[in-house]
């Protein structure tokens, strides 16, 4: 976690993280950021090591392969001064490539990811502890839910499947 907030502190990584809104490949890093090649690899090696970016090769039409640069994970650092010490937590969300669809379908997933981005607002860590609690029930009141709608999806599915059986 240490690492991870030095990696973060240094201005240049944020450029980089704020320059991978989209992915990018290194010569449009190189360009949009003006930082000389060697000094953008040491920054891409710190964000790579601390899994806050992930890079995938992707052909191109002329020429060889290009490799592009992305961010790999929604993060939500919760810096707890108090005390009764300093505490950092971390929320990291998996990068899910379509999250606009998942959240168009499920506003419940929506508003717990929202609710969770909030909790940093939360005053004291006894309110912290019982809003993540709270985020944890309905975590799994989703998870309870989306579990029963995968086996109703499964049956119909072998439904589907067992009227094709039928008619060949």
């Amino acid at each position: 976690m240490i690492e991870l907030l030095k990696v973060l502190s240094g201005k240049n990584c944020l450029k980089i993280l704020q320059a991978l809104s989209e992915p990018k490949y290194w010569s449009q890093l190189i360009e949009e950021l003006n930082m000389h090649r060697w000094v953008l690899k040491k920054y891409i090696d710190k964000l790579l090591q601390c899994g806050l970016i992930e890079s995938f090769i992707k052909p191109v039409e002329r020429g060889p392969p290009r490799r592009y640069f992305q961010i790999s994970r929604n993060l939500t650092l919760l810096l707890e001064v108090s005390p009764e010490g300093v505490h950092i937590h971390q929320f990291a969300l998996p990068r899910i490539r379509n999250i606009r669809e998942i959240f168009r379908k499920y506003p419940s997933i929506k508003k717990i990811v929202e609710e969770l981005k909030k909790m940093e607002q939360a005053s004291t860590p006894f309110r912290q502890e019982e809003l993540i609690e709270q985020l944890k029930r309905q975590v799994e009141e989703e998870l309870s839910t989306l579990s029963v709608a995968i086996d109703f999806l499964r049956d119909l599915l072998k439904q589907l499947e067992d009227l094709v059986v039928k008619k060949a």
